[in-house]
């Protein structure tokens, strides 16, 4: 009997490896082809078609190589032109993105496998951004552009940080752990628990980062379309490091909830605690 319950968990095993593994490839492929094809396309037929006349500098390998120097800022103007149709709905698209990826990172870095990863918190995180960080967002920035930017003025910016990292951090703390918890069946008197006791140390936690970042976020050097984008990769950017930081110093966080990612990146909450604590 306790042979077959062996490689009973051995198959189950096998089967979550298979099933996310596949789960993870179709995602990440269509990801690439959709940010990709059209330029691979254009790479296939520069090497089918010839050039027709040409300046004698150029070449089918300097155009492939100006085409692919040019795609990260061509997939920004592309998302730049995409916003203005319906900002809300890619606005949150970015955020869910973000938050599923972010997860995602979080649980490999803590040591998780194809075979022990919890992929459905990380689509939890990544439904929590859709629906609330990312619609929220765009109404918070339209609106800070709209009442504290005060015709440009130099301290406005600061104005911003302020506002954004005190009132907007708590409300925006409040309503993405409420959405969470409900996604994750906890017990709403627990998810309350939480917010009370995660917003101190929260806001002072990102007291000590995130007013550099926003000092760009919510100046001019970043479009009003792309000020989201710039925050959802400063989160996840800033979120990898700190990560990266607990493994160098060896002092992972040894429970994580569904609540850890949000926390981690947008408050980096418990990262620095966790790492420098002495034993």
């Amino acid at each position: 009997m306790a042979v077959t319950d062996q490689e009973q968990r051995t198959a189950n095993i096998d089967n979550i490896f298979y099933t996310n593994a596949a789960i993870v490839g179709f995602i990440a492929l269509s990801a690439v082809y959709q940010l990709t094809h059209t330029h691979v396309e254009a790479l296939v037929a520069l090497w089918q078609y010839d050039l027709g006349p040409h300046p004698a500098d150029m070449t089918k390998l300097t155009v492939a190589v100006d085409t692919l120097t040019r795609l990260p800022l061509d997939l920004i103007h592309a998302y730049e032109s995409l916003i203005p149709n319906n900002p809300i709905f890619y606005k949150a698209c970015t955020s869910g993105v973000a938050y599923g990826l972010g997860d995602f990172i979080s649980q490999i870095y803590q040591g998780k496998t194809l075979s022990t990863i919890d992929l459905p918190r990380s689509f939890r995180s990544g439904a929590a951004g859709f629906m609330v960080h990312g619609p929220l967002c765009h109404y918070w920035l339209t609106f800070m552009e709209t009442y504290l930017d005060f015709g440009g003025a130099w301290w406005a910016t600061g104005i911003k940080v302020t506002a954004d990292l005190t009132v907007w951090s708590i409300f925006l703390n409040a309503a993405y752990s409420t959405v969470i918890g409900t996604l994750a069946g906890q017990n709403p008197a627990d998810t309350l628990r939480d917010v009370r006791s995660t917003q101190w140390p929260a806001l002072r936690s990102a007291w000590r980062f995130w007013p550099f970042v926003h000092t760009i976020s919510f100046s001019h050097a970043v479009s009003m379309d792309l000020k989201l984008l710039w925050v959802d990769v400063m989160e996840v950017s800033l979120h990898f490091f700190l990560t990266s930081l607990c493994l160098l110093t060896s002092a992972l966080i040894s429970r994580p909830s569904y609540l850890d990612f949000f926390f981690h990146i947008y408050f980096s909450r418990r990262y620095f605690s966790s790492c420098f604590q002495t034993t």
